[in-house]
């Protein structure tokens, strides 16, 4: 009998439990949300053009005055022309783990040499230490070779090849007028200290020589050029 009273009442209590809990859960829900959005979309940019007004002016020497020449002409054939944009993207900022870029463009003639003169660049290019070597390869041997760099593209035609370094920003020399070797090589590594080259900056890079047994006959001719981008 006792048994039997007992399963009675787990029959009569566990239906009302479950009627319980389906009584609570039918209660509805009382939900206070405050959701705030404050977006502050304020933009402010500054953009700064400073562009390098320097005249392209003479270079000194007789080789120099030649290519002077040459680039005064053609210029003024070109007159109100916009300078040519090489359609390359922007360097990256390099911030962390700076290695710099070079990178390869506007192409080079073939010279009295029967090749197309070289310029080429290793090492890691920085304003701070001498790490980057420029070379030049087959272009003449033993003929005065001068480097130049500027700081924007152009490809204009120059002597027997192309003016790549803007003269519209201004033409700098990167070095005296030096000799190429018996391989018609030459190398330099330039200290950048107090130029106006800054870090993660891109500048253009290009090397003109002297060419006199050349079919073009203007006794001047160039290499590629080179745009690179400097660590601090």
């Amino acid at each position: 009998m006792k048994q039997l009273a007992a399963l009675c009442l787990c029959a009569v209590a566990v239906p009302f439990a479950i009627a319980q809990q389906d009584s609570k859960s039918s209660l509805p829900s009382n939900s206070n949300s405050d959701s705030t959005s404050n977006s502050d979309s304020t933009s402010n940019s500054d953009s700064t053009s400073n562009s390098d007004s320097t005249e392209f002016t003479p270079l000194e020497g007789s080789i120099e005055s030649l290519a002077a020449e040459v680039i005064v002409s053609e210029l003024a054939e070109i007159e109100g022309e916009t300078p040519k944009d090489d359609g390359l993207p922007e360097d990256p900022a390099l911030l962390t783990g700076c290695t710099g870029n070079i990178v390869v463009r506007c192409p080079a003639t073939v010279n009295s040499t029967g090749n197309a003169a070289t310029l080429a660049g290793t090492g890691v290019p920085s304003v701070s230490q001498t790490g980057l070597t420029l070379s030049v390869s087959s272009a003449p041997a033993d003929r005065p070779v001068q480097f130049l760099y500027s700081s924007s593209p152009v490809q204009l035609p120059f002597g027997d090849g192309w003016l790549c370094v803007s003269p519209y920003s201004g033409v700098r020399r990167l070095s005296a007028v030096l000799l190429t070797d018996g391989s018609g090589a030459v190398s330099i590594a330039p200290d950048f200290a107090g130029s106006p080259i800054a870090a993660l900056s891109t500048w253009h890079f290009q090397a003109w020589f002297r060419d006199t047994g050349a079919v073009g006959g203007s006794g001047i001719n160039t290499t590629n050029a080179l745009r690179i981008t400097f660590c601090p």
